[in-house]
């Protein structure tokens, strides 16, 4: 597995203006992997959505602290399946890496607030 389970990549998400790169956190482990040499991975951005699928990234939620003034959400709603080979090589790739525990907790609130009846 060249990504590990938090790391930070980017990759092409398929939205309203058609595929457009953005950062993601890879969520699936090894297994998931290993199986489909694939990762699950949850949009990021740097706009401000403040709704229901807006998950706070902070500073300390990962092994280097983001620049000053730099705001990052995972949008708990914009999850893809996605292939090694669709990474985007970019700054953050290799480098920025989630801390686990805040990765477990991104997970959480993906399962409560896109994939729980309301």
């Amino acid at each position: 597995m060249v990504f590990q389970r938090g790391d930070v990549v980017e990759i092409p998400f398929l939205l309203g203006k058609g595929a457009q790169n953005h950062p993601a956190i890879i969520l699936s482990n090894e297994e998931v992997y290993a199986v489909d040499e694939a990762y699950l991975c949850v949009m990021v951005t740097h706009s401000k959505h403040r709704d229901i699928f807006a998950f706070e990234l902070t500073g300390d939620m990962f092994n280097q602290p983001l620049g000053q003034g730099e705001y990052m959400e995972a949008r708990l709603h914009l999850v893809t399946y996605i292939l090694k080979s669709h990474i985007t090589p970019n700054t953050h790739t290799g480098r920025r890496r989630m801390k686990q525990n805040a990765v477990d907790r991104l997970v959480e609130h993906i399962k409560v607030k896109a994939l729980s009846q309301l």
